[in-house]
């Protein structure tokens, strides 16, 4: 399993503006990932965002990205999304991780 993790800061005054497009953006999103997403917001720093996007492999998120990407409303969202990210720190750190089986890893020897 795939598991790909965005962190970014949003605008002080954006946090709101920034909710409600995660909303668009997640049902748009939903025509083409079924796979879960969680956001997270810091408990410290309100302004500190993460999301967590599941994929069962990384041909699938590929596939589906490049048709998510397709979209006309995608580039608008996005950069709607990208006014509300504090310029300071403008940009999406993106990170990609397998997922492990924790059975497999208390396998005994």
């Amino acid at each position: 399993m795939l598991v790909k993790i965005d962190r970014y800061r949003v605008r002080p005054d954006q946090i709101e503006q920034h909710q409600a497009l995660q909303e668009r953006a997640r049902a748009l999103y939903r025509k083409y990932f079924h796979d879960p997403v969680m956001f997270l917001r810091s408990q410290d720093d309100p302004c500190q965002w993460v999301s967590i996007h599941w994929y069962p492999d990384e041909e699938t998120y590929h596939r589906r990205m490049a048709r998510f990407n397709a979209e006309p409303e995608t580039a608008s969202l996005w950069e709607a999304f990208r006014a509300t990210l504090d310029p300071k720190a403008p940009f999406v750190q993106e990170e990609y991780y397998d997922q492990i089986d924790t059975k497999s890893l208390s396998a005994e020897p």
